[in-house]
């Protein structure tokens, strides 16, 4: 019953959060401005039939806001995006950077401050025809301080289609890409995961190769962060500890925790070491099937 009664006051706390809304509307709460937007980047000047380019999904929230991850947490929503492609186009992929983790009032959020590139990988199909692309975008994201607010935009990106190799963009968008893929969660070769479902919650085992992963002293910052909202109690203290040749923890189960048979995925994440840039955390891909009931 503690579980049951802690999801239901993150709930509560949320529609209260919710509720700063209408109040923000009604007074001209900062954040409903032009800050709030946005744009899409291409991360090359043409593309080929046959080949694949990705799209940056930035999105801009005015100084001491945030938005939100695939789980945003206690509070918040992720983003939706609405994709307007012409024929011969499909999204591939679409991956979200390492987030922050935020905690206020009991509670606790992952999403990105300022602003945030969102990477969709797009592929062309061969037979694809005309000598310009127009892809366009609606999206819909939620942006929160003291208050929530539901923002939406849309964007538009026309590109060249060339029959020989794209030319690449600029060594300033360039060097964007780079910066925002470096953000972006590894998936390390040899790197296992077992997850068994307790009583008082979800045992979790990572074992990463021979002298690779995080060094003995990261584990002390290390925390998970499920992709699967309300799974575990994400204000309960993440102690990881040594067990052999890997490390575990024990998650505590949240209002709809995991069971026998579940795949749980998810980011380790590392802050950087003391000096370093806390701002670039080191996350790994993490997924797993849980034994047990």
């Amino acid at each position: 019953m503690r579980v049951a009664r802690r999801g239901w006051n993150h709930r509560v706390r949320f529609m209260q959060l919710l509720a700063g809304v209408m109040l923000a509307a009604l007074q001209g709460y900062a954040g409903d401005g032009s800050a709030d937007r946005v744009r899409l980047i291409a991360d090359r000047d043409a593309v080929t039939p046959g080949a694949s380019f990705t799209l940056a999904v930035e999105l801009q929230t005015q100084p001491g806001w945030h938005t939100y991850w695939l789980n945003p947490g206690d509070a918040g929503l992720p983003p939706t995006l609405r994709w307007r492609l012409p024929e011969g186009v499909r999204l591939s992929r679409l991956q979200f950077p390492t987030p922050a983790r935020f905690e206020e009032a009991g509670m606790v959020s992952f999403g990105y401050e300022d602003r945030v590139w969102l990477l969709a990988d797009f592929e062309v199909g061969g037979g694809f025809t005309g000598d310009k692309m127009e892809i366009g975008l609606a999206a819909n994201w939620m942006v929160c301080r003291e208050a929530c607010m539901q923002k939406k935009g849309e964007a538009q990106v026309a590109l060249i289609v060339a029959a020989e190799a794209p030319t690449q963009t600029n060594a300033t968008t360039a060097a964007d890409f780079a910066r925002w893929r470096d953000r972006l969660p590894k998936s390390v070769p040899g790197w296992t995961a077992r997850a068994q479902s307790e009583r008082k919650g979800l045992r979790l085992r990572i074992e990463p190769p021979a002298g690779s992963g995080p060094e003995a002293a990261a584990w002390a910052r290390a925390q998970f962060y499920p992709l699967q909202r309300d799974a575990i109690e994400l204000p309960a203290a993440q102690k990881w500890r040594r067990d052999g040749a890997g490390w575990e923890a024990l998650l505590r189960s949240g209002p709809k925790p995991f069971k026998g048979g579940d795949v749980v995925e998810g980011v380790l994440v590392v802050s950087a070491a003391t000096g370093g840039d806390a701002s670039t955390p080191r996350a790994w891909l993490v997924q797993a099937t849980v034994e047990g009931k």
